[in-house]
């Protein structure tokens, strides 16, 4: 597997920190963490070092007389084995799925200061046809597998180019490029077929406990139906049995004590005016 080139005049041994530092944070991994340790006395100190990268931990092959020699040791392999396992992810993603190929060839050629890649489309003229693409990249072309549609031969013929560049010098800017378009789905399930793949939609319920005479708000907030609010449940009869009408009693209207009142107290005034005109006559009379 070839490696990114160093600066001229900068020693291979004292950069595997510095490269290590940068991938992870191209990559989206978590920064690596060092723990050395003497395995010798204060005199003639022997330094090992281990190095966790994306939770996998690395230790130096050897003991040295310097700190700085045996993290610099220890860098080397997880850049080494973590390129690795970044460019096997990248492959299983790009074998599985074709959807981002077209895209990850843009921006590989933009990123690279190249022209956009140009296609060449083949038909075939079977009663069912069939498509071949190939394009050219850097002066370089790359034929893919033969499709249904002229949309999957181009997908093809831009997985073609990104597998041989995996296997190149530029490996590493190619699996960057890769992991970044895959990043929003889970590396556990994948892609499920050629033509895309399958988000993983982490579903998360919030529950918010809602304690008598404190009803919590906003939009999770779950408010306990009051038997008012039940509906009744209804029971459809079965085919065939009798249905039992029961007989109603009429609904007999009582006036309230206070119409009963008005009621009998208007017979009683009549009388009473009529009284009072018979005692003014009687008065007359006798006068």
């Amino acid at each position: 597997m070839s490696l990114p080139q160093l600066p001229l005049g900068i020693p291979e041994e004292a950069r595997w920190k510095t490269r290590l530092q940068e991938f992870t944070q191209k990559a989206s991994i978590p920064l690596p963490v060092y723990e050395t340790s003497n395995e010798g006395g204060p005199h003639a100190p022997l330094f090992q070092s281990r190095v966790w990268v994306d939770g996998i931990c690395f230790i130096s092959s050897n003991t040295f007389s310097n700190r700085k020699m045996a993290e610099q040791d220890a860098a080397k392999l997880a850049f080494i084995c973590t390129v690795q396992k970044v460019k096997e992810e990248g492959y299983s993603l790009i074998r599985e799925s074709t959807v981002f190929c077209k895209m990850i060839v843009n921006e590989y050629a933009l990123k690279m200061g190249w022209t956009a890649p140009t296609y060449t489309m083949n038909e075939s003229n079977a009663p069912i046809p069939t498509f071949i693409s190939s394009l050219v990249l850097n002066g370089v072309a790359y034929v893919g597998d033969v499709a249904r549609s002229k949309k999957e031969a181009e997908q093809s013929a831009a997985r073609s180019a990104i597998l041989s560049i995996l296997e190149s010098e530029s490996s590493t800017t190619m699996s960057e490029i890769v992991k970044s378009k895959y990043k929003l789905y889970d590396p556990g399930m994948g892609p499920t077929h050629g033509s895309g793949i399958t988000p993983s939609v982490n579903k998360k319920r919030k529950e918010v406990d809602v304690s008598a005479g404190n009803i919590a708000t906003g939009p999770f907030a779950h408010i306990p139906p009051s038997p008012q609010m039940m509906h009744p449940q209804f029971k459809k009869p079965t085919t065939g049995t009798p249905i039992e009408l029961v007989p109603v009693p009429l609904i007999q209207f009582v006036p309230a004590s206070w119409e009963q009142g008005v009621v009998s107290s208007v017979p009683g005034q009549m009388k009473n005016r009529k009284n009072k005109k018979k005692k003014k006559k009687k008065k007359k009379v006798e006068c």
